[in-house]
């Protein structure tokens, strides 16, 4: 869980907007992001954290989240130089920091990790071309046995969104690009059921549930009760997830084999 100091120190930043859900409280975001925390420890169980890179680093958030999961490093890579410069910075001798844009031909990226993440980063990729080449970017730095860890909004049903800055893309799609590039999905679940806005719906049941209890909870966060709704949220989240039901961001774990005795 993340310390009151931490997010005090996000807010100076103007980091907390960048993290949290836009419209949304600093409290319920608070939730929020400690109900997906719990999710992703639990989907991450079996991964490596021996060496990691985290592409999109950002503000630090999750490398902070691995080095206290026990990571011995977490190096990364933003497309914003201050980023960088504050990342490296803040974690001085616990990993290293590169300016590089993930979806360019030959980014200045290293080689080889035991697990490699994109945190909602892919879903800003709009151009199609430029997202075959991220997918290859980040594939390429996953190890023999090695994970590549992404979370967005990976569609099981609907159709896909070109939005201003993202774009909504369906489960197959990533699975055919990183199989190109010899990664198979092991493991798939949703980052939340009950704390995000829903993208998507089996069915029209569905679709009015997700949708009715989310306006519920953005109409309980603008009477200033967004600690209260978030605290629910993280309660009954855990029930959610148990039926299977996805209306939100994904997670998504590919796996590199390991080498055979013909390699």
């Amino acid at each position: 869980m993340l310390s009151d100091g931490y997010w005090e120190e996000l807010h100076e930043r103007g980091g907390l907007r960048s993290v949290g859900q836009s419209g949304l409280s600093e409290g319920l975001n608070r939730w929020l992001y400690r109900t997906g925390k719990r999710t992703l420890t639990r989907f991450t169980r079996e991964i490596d954290l021996t060496r990691i890179f985290e592409a999109g680093a950002g503000t630090g958030y999750w490398t902070s989240y691995w080095l206290a999961r026990g990571a011995r490093r977490v190096d990364g890579c933003d497309l914003v130089p201050v980023a960088v410069e504050r990342l490296s910075a803040r974690f001085m001798g616990r990993g290293t920091f590169v300016v590089a844009d993930l979806a360019a031909e030959s980014p200045p990226l290293p080689d080889s990790y035991s697990t490699v993440t994109a945190m909602n980063v892919l879903l800003h990729i709009r151009d199609e071309d430029a997202f075959d080449r991220a997918a290859a970017n980040l594939a390429r730095l996953v190890d023999r046995g090695g994970h590549l860890l992404i979370a967005d909004p990976v569609l099981l049903a609907g159709l896909p969104v070109l939005a201003d800055t993202s774009r909504t893309r369906p489960l197959k799609r990533y699975v055919d690009v990183m199989r190109e590039h010899g990664l198979e999905l092991a493991d798939l679940a949703p980052t939340t059921v009950l704390g995000a806005d829903p993208i998507e719906a089996r069915g029209r049941w569905e679709r009015r549930v997700s949708r009715g209890w989310w306006r519920l909870v953005k109409a309980a966060d603008r009477r200033g009760l967004g600690r209260v709704a978030g605290l629910a949220i993280y309660l009954l989240d855990p029930i959610a997830l148990r039926t299977g039901w996805a209306p939100t961001g994904k997670f998504l774990l590919f796996r590199r084999p390991r080498a055979t005795s013909s390699d």
